[in-house]
């Protein structure tokens, strides 16, 4: 069955095999790069040096995900973040190491934009509060901090021990994304 969107294949609530999505990426959110920073990391813990972080021209970003089913539970096994125009083609390049989650769901947003705009939600314990309580309305979303115009971070549930590796994602000889895999083959 193909899906039009990763919450299509999220909300999905019947028994299958364990099996990688064959389908290819699909669409999650699309995030606004403002600070020229895109990082990938635990939500309960969205600062710089707690994730992998890479800098890209201003702009709007789109967030692709290959789903995972096995059984009643459905995560994502791969996710990658481009420029919502994305070059025609594009390689995986340099490591930018492991990241990991306590969570069960990795963060995708502008760090930089999300640090300077946290402060004016009121204290780190506020922020996290937030984080907390949408995570814990559903496991995939976009969190945005009340008060603080659009200033957001999409999320997803991954599989596995929390944990995945993370690489730069290069066109004509720039960095212009991440990749990052949370579990192999089933």
């Amino acid at each position: 069955m193909p899906y039009l969107t990763i919450q299509g294949f999220l909300n999905e609530r019947f028994d299958a095999p364990r099996e990688v999505l064959e389908q290819g990426w699909v669409e999650a959110y699309i995030d606004e790069v403002s600070a020229g920073t895109l990082w990938i990391g635990d939500p309960l813990r969205p600062t710089a040096s707690e994730g992998c972080v890479i800098e890209v021209p201003n702009g709007f970003y789109r967030t692709e995900a290959i789903g995972l089913r096995d059984g009643h539970q459905r995560v994502i096994a791969k996710l990658r973040i481009l420029p919502y125009d994305p070059p025609a083609s594009f390689e995986r390049g340099p490591s930018l190491g492991e990241v990991s989650t306590l969570s069960g769901v990795i963060g995708v947003c502008d760090i930089e934009n999300f640090a300077t705009a946290s402060p004016a939600r009121g204290s780190q314990e506020d922020v996290l509060s937030d984080i907390m309580y949408w995570i814990g309305q559903c496991n995939f979303g976009f969190i945005t901090l009340r008060g603080v115009g659009t200033t957001g971070m999409s999320y997803l549930p991954i599989d596995g021990n929390g944990s995945g590796h993370v690489w730069e994602l290069w066109s004509e000889g720039r960095c212009v994304g991440m990749e990052a895999e949370f579990v192999g083959s089933p």
